[in-house]
């Protein structure tokens, strides 16, 4: 027995392991044991909702169940808001105050949720919209986000937005280029002024005899462009499941830079071989059809 008070003794319940240890209706709060499983002195520290024993020395957890601890003023905090579920394997990081509410931020230095440069992910200020927010400035006194993406998306206005270097796939481009778009599942592509000016629409009334290659026009490109996928020549040919062939020849070196090239029937549209690059200057267009058939050409259709 151990005096604690005097009026009150406890019990030394002796050595016990971590499952083992007393939970009689005889425990009381201030009585102590030995854990052999902690190699550590415990003691009852409650005894609802059941009896709880604490290695001497050290600090409960702070509730509630499954919270997180952190440093609440040098003591253990824990918070509803911020739990791990050990089943799961989940971290569950969410705010059950009022609305608007922000789950996440990533900010500068100490400043807190608003001020200063930071990266929210919560509701917007109606507390029904889910958003992620970037702002460079103190929003709580008003200042502009640099970006705000909602559910539906929206932004605000006005965008305060800097880029400092906008790269895709490492290149940034060349000073005066665009960013165009090559639909779905391609990387964009950088454009300069003079792609701008594309498409090339050109009309043909262009025939060549069986096997021969006949020159049905010309085209000059201003400056170096790279052919996109959905370049076409609106090709025909008199005969059946005819190969008929469209090329674009350096004027000057006579080099083939581009072909269209397809087993027809009649007319079909035909689309540019990869995406060729072409340098800034004259193209002959020259049509061939395979042997015993003419082939047609009415339109080349040029874009990036």
């Amino acid at each position: 027995m151990a005096l604690r008070s005097p009026t009150q003794t406890h019990s030394y319940w002796g050595p016990y392991a971590s499952g083992s240890l007393p939970t009689s209706s005889n425990v009381q709060v201030g009585d102590t044991a030995y854990n052999t499983s902690l190699g550590s002195l415990v003691v009852c520290t409650a005894l609802a909702p059941s009896v709880a024993w604490t290695a001497v020395g050290s600090t409960p957890p702070a509730s509630p169940k499954m919270a997180i601890q952190f440093n609440n003023v040098g003591a253990f905090g824990g918070s509803a808001d911020l739990t791990y579920d050990a089943t799961t394997q989940t971290v569950l990081l969410e705010d059950t105050g009022s609305a608007p509410r922000q789950f996440v931020e990533l900010a500068t230095g100490s400043t807190s949720l608003g001020v200063g440069p930071s990266l929210s992910i919560g509701e917007d200020n109606a507390g029904s919209i889910a958003s992620v927010t970037l702002s460079a400035d103190n929003m709580t006194a008003g200042g502009p986000a640099i970006l705000r993406a909602e559910n539906p998306f929206s932004f605000p206005s006005p965008i305060d937005l800097q880029i400092l270097d906008l790269q895709i796939n490492g290149d940034s481009g060349v000073s005066g280029y665009v960013l165009q778009s090559r639909g779905p599942a391609a990387a964009p592509l950088w454009i300069g002024p003079e792609s701008l000016a594309l498409p090339i629409i050109l009309s043909l009334d262009g025939t060549s005899a069986s096997t021969v290659a006949t020159n049905v026009g010309g085209v000059y490109i201003p400056n170096a462009i790279t052919l996109g996928v959905n370049s076409q020549a609106r090709l025909g040919t008199s005969g059946t499941a005819q190969t008929v062939t469209l090329q674009l020849l350096d004027a000057t070196t006579s080099v083939v830079v581009a072909t269209f090239s397809e087993s027809i029937t009649g007319f079909a549209s035909v689309a540019v071989t990869g995406t060729p690059a072409l340098s800034a200057g004259w193209y002959d267009i020259v049509l061939t059809a395979d042997a015993k058939a003419q082939a047609f050409a009415r339109g080349l259709y040029l874009t990036v």
